[in-house]
């Protein structure tokens, strides 16, 4: 009898620590927005698209008007105003989401294309990015 309340006790540590880690999910939604945040900023540093595809080419007249103002020849990095907007908004005590944004308008053109500008996606979920969210997700549970 006395062990069987022993592992009992045992039991119910493991689901109170459990649910207590559980229940504040704000480390691990804060860790899992750093981790997009840095993606989506490596996407630039790559020029490629969140599944790992390279960016369209800057058309040559774009290049020509770049070498003219002395600008970066990088796709998406005239003023790299753009890449250093992309922030992640941590999660409070009230609050269970995370955002990881771009502060310029301008990005949504180039995420989803315009009739004389090709798409060039930047954010986003790759199935890697799930994957590894998941394992941010089951580090904190665990442990």
């Amino acid at each position: 009898m006395f062990e069987l309340e022993t592992e009992a006790d045992a039991v119910l540590r493991v689901i109170a620590d459990v649910e207590d880690r559980t229940r504040d999910w704000t480390p691990a939604l804060n860790e899992a927005a750093l981790y997009m945040e840095a993606q989506t900023k490596e996407n630039f540093a790559k020029q490629q698209d969140p599944d790992g595809n390279p960016w369209q080419p800057l058309a040559q007249s774009t290049l020509i008007q770049k070498r003219k103002r002395k600008a970066p020849s990088a796709i998406l990095r005239d003023t790299s105003s753009l890449v250093s907007g992309i922030t992640a908004r941590p999660a409070s005590a009230t609050q269970s989401s995370v955002e990881t944004t771009a502060n310029r308008t301008a990005g949504l053109w180039h995420q989803r294309g315009t009739k004389r500008m090709p798409q060039r996606r930047y954010m986003g979920f790759a199935q890697r990015h799930i994957d590894a969210i998941e394992q941010i997700l089951k580090r904190h549970v665990d442990g």
